[in-house]
């Protein structure tokens, strides 16, 4: 097989000559044939190969199939958990309440779980504040600690107080703030909750 290889860099005479020989070495290589692979070892009384496991330790949520598909240039592409993409659907958000409880029942279990997620809070729980917006007269501001708050500050006022509190949302501390925004007078604010379920956002 022949090959031609460019290469846009110009080196001086014996460089070049020493490169030339490199690549030539590397296609004599290549046109010896692949290298020899040693077959893998055959099991042996002695040295029993482990079967896998057919048993599910765990008891799934069932999720049942149906009869949907997509045909694209005359290929039929079956679909059949389609269904779950509703996230509003109360059957889906069902499951994945149940999905859930089985993640956290099974990670609750692990050793040393707890003394992991207290040094991580310890490293990832800083504050963190960000640059304010005045509205209207007031000063809308985000500060993240134990969750992301946003503060107030009113033009008499001698502290700021505490306008959105995510943490108070859910008492499983599902919900978080998403986006925020005042409105330019300071008499509202717009804002979204985020969950890691499937629930719709509230506003």
């Amino acid at each position: 097989m022949r090959r031609v290889y460019r290469a846009s860099i110009v080196l001086p005479v014996k460089r070049t000559a020493t490169l030339l020989a490199f690549v030539s070495a590397g296609c004599a290589a290549e046109a010896a044939g692949p290298p020899s692979i040693a077959p893998a070892p055959i099991a042996t009384p002695s040295a029993p190969v482990a079967a896998a496991s057919s048993s599910v330790p765990y008891a799934y949520p069932k999720a049942r199939r149906v009869d949907v598909a997509d045909e694209l240039h005359g290929v039929r592409l079956p679909d059949p958990y389609r269904w779950l993409e509703d996230g509003k659907s109360p059957e889906v958000q069902a499951w994945v309440d149940a999905e859930d409880r089985l993640a956290r029942d099974v990670l609750a279990k692990l050793p040393g779980r707890d003394a992991m997620a207290a040094r991580m809070r310890e490293l990832l729980c800083v504050e963190r504040v960000k640059p304010p917006v005045r509205r209207g007269g007031r000063l809308f501001y985000a500060k993240r600690d134990a969750g992301k708050l946003v503060y107030v500050r009113e033009p008499a006022a001698a502290r700021d107080r505490v306008l959105l509190d995510p943490t108070a949302w859910a008492s499983d501390g599902s919900l978080s703030l998403a986006e925020w925004e005042p409105s330019w007078d300071g008499e509202k604010v717009a804002y979204t909750a985020r969950s890691p379920r499937l629930h719709p956002s509230r506003s």
